[in-house]
C-alpha cells in the first residue's frame, strides 16, 4: 500500500484539507498518509491561530493516519526552503511513496517542466539577475515562468501552484524517489477574505474568528465541529506580538540586528524606522514592506529576531540533516507506519521532549547536540505563539503528548 505525503499548515484544519485527504482515499484506497505539518509559527511568519496538537489530532479525525511536525527551523522560511524543509524530512522517514499537494492545475504538465527548469543554473542566473533588479523571489519566479513557459499571472499568483513548483523542484534537488502527486484543489482561493461557501480560505475563516463579534454560523460552515469549538474557546492572535517586538528592538544593537537571520540589505532600517509611532504589528509591516521586501519576507524577519535565530545558526540547520520525527497524533494505521518509521529511518521518534531537552537547557543555554539545537527553536517557537492565545500559555512541549486518535 503506498505511503503518502502531505506538506501542511492547517490553520486551521478546514473542509478543504478534509476534501483533498477524501480525494486522496478515493484515489488509492489502502494509502497510509502522513502529513508534516508546521507547528507552531506558519511559513509567512505567522503564530498558528491553534495549537498545534489540536490541528493534528483533527487532521487524523478527518482523514490522515500520522501527523508529525515539520521543524521550525524548516516551517518559517520561504516557499523554497519550506518546501525543501519538508521533502528532506519525508526523505528521511524512507517510507514515503508519494508526495500529495493541491493546484488549480494538477493535469498542466508545465509544472513538471517548469519545476526541472528552474533547478537548473541558467535559471538560477536568470533569477539571480532578476533579483538584483529589486524583484522579490516570488516575482522573479512569474516573470521567469511566463517568458520561458507562457505560463500567465493568474496561475502564479496562487500559492498552491507556487508550492507545486518547489516540491517538484526540491524532489529533484534532492535526489529523491518520492513522486509528485498533484490533486486538484477545491474552493477559494487562499486570498479570499470572506467565507461565502463550505469550502472558504483559512485567512477567511481566522479573520472572522478575529473579529469583536465572529460569526461561528458561517465558520460551521466552512470547519469540522472541533476546529469552531477550539476557536471560539481558546485562539492565538499575532498581534499580541507587538509589545515583545518593541521591547526587543529597543534592546537590540544595529549590529546585533544585522546578524539575525532575515534581516539583511537594509530591511534593519526599515525595521527600525517603524518604531516610531506604531499601534499595531501591522503599521510596523506596512512601513517595512516594498516591492522587494514583501509582507511575508517581513513578517519571517521578525520571528526571526523574537526566536533570536542568527544568519550563522539557519545555514548550519540548512546544512545538517533532519534530526527527529516529532509525533503530533496518530491514529491505528498512524501506530503501524510509526512502527515501519522506527525500522527504516536513522531519526529518533519524538513523543516527550524531556527525553531529549528540558526547559532548564533552553534557559541556561544548556545545548550541545544538533538535535537539541534544532528541537530548541520548535519549543520556543510554542512558547512565542503560547503568550498570543487568549489564556497564555507556556511550556505545552513539555507537557502535551501526541493524540491517539480512535
Amino acid at each position: 500500500m503506498p505511503a503518502i505525503g502531505i506538506i501542511a499548515e492547517y490553520n486551521p484544519f478546514h473542509n478543504g484539507h478534509k476534501y483533498q485527504l477524501k480525494t486522496i482515499r478515493e484515489k488509492f484506497n489502502n494509502a497510509e498518509i502522513i502529513v508534516a505539518m508546521s507547528g507552531s509559527i506558519t511559513q509567512r511568519g505567522e503564530t498558528a491561530i491553534l495549537d498545534k496538537w489540536s490541528r493534528a489530532k483533527t487532521a487524523v479525525a478527518n482523514g490522515a493516519d500520522l501527523v508529525i511536525e515539520l521543524p521550525a527551523v524548516y516551517a518559517i522560511r520561504s516557499a523554497q526552503d519550506f518546501a525543501r524543509g519538508g521533502v528532506r524530512l519525508f526523505n528521511s522517514l524512507n517510507i514515503v511513496d508519494n508526495l500529495a499537494f493541491g493546484t488549480e492545475y494538477p493535469e498542466d504538465n508545465r509544472l513538471q517542466k517548469a519545476g526541472e527548469f528552474l533547478e537548473t543554473s541558467n535559471a538560477q542566473n536568470l533569477l539571480h539577475e532578476k533579483i538584483k533588479k529589486g524583484l522579490s523571489y516570488a516575482t522573479a519566479v512569474t516573470e521567469l515562468l511566463k517568458e520561458n513557459f507562457g505560463f500567465s499571472e493568474d496561475i502564479l499568483r496562487e500559492p498552491n501552484t507556487i508550492l507545486g513548483l518547489e516540491y517538484i523542484r526540491s524532489i529533484i534537488h534532492t535526489g529523491s524517489a518520492i513522486k509528485p502527486l498533484p490533486l486538484l484543489r477545491k474552493g477559494a482561493s487562499h486570498r479570499q477574505e470572506n467565507i461565502s461557501d463550505n469550502i472558504a480560505s483559512g485567512t477567511a475563516i481566522r479573520q472572522e474568528a478575529k473579529k469583536s463579534l465572529p460569526d461561528y454560523e458561517k465558520i460551521s460552515e466552512a470547519v469540522p465541529q472541533e476546529i469552531l469549538y477550539s476557536l471560539k474557546e481558546n485562539f492565538a492572535d499575532n498581534n499580541k506580538l507587538l509589545l515583545p517586538l518593541i521591547y526587543s528592538l529597543n534592546n537590540t544593537i544595529i549590529n546585533n540586528l544585522q546578524n539575525i537571520y532575515g534581516i539583511s540589505e537594509g530591511i534593519e532600517n526599515r525595521l527600525l524606522g517603524s518604531l516610531k509611532n506604531p499601534h499595531s504589528l501591522g503599521d510596523i509591516l506596512n512601513s517595512m514592506t516594498t516591492r522587494r521586501y514583501t509582507v511575508a519576507r517581513c513578517q519571517r524577519a521578525i520571528m526571526y529576531l523574537l526566536l533570536g535565530i542568527t544568519h550563522d545558526e539557519m545555514m548550519t540547520f540548512d546544512n545538517m540533516p533532519p534530526q527527529y520525527v516529532r509525533v503530533l497524533a496518530f491514529n491505528d494505521t498512524g501506530r503501524t507506519l510509526l512502527k515501519k518509521i522506527k525500522e527504516a529511518s536513522p531519526l529518533p521518534l519524538i513523543t516527550k521532549t524531556s527525553d531529549y531537552l528540558n526547559s532548564q537547557d533552553i534557559l541556561n543555554n544548556n545545548i550541545h547536540t544538533d538535535l537539541q539545537k534544532m528541537l530548541s527553536i520548535d519549543v520556543k517557537s510554542t512558547n512565542l505563539q503560547g503568550l498570543c492565545f487568549n489564556s497564555p500559555q507556556t511550556n505545552l512541549d513539555f507537557t502535551t503528548s501526541p493524540v491517539y486518535v480512535k
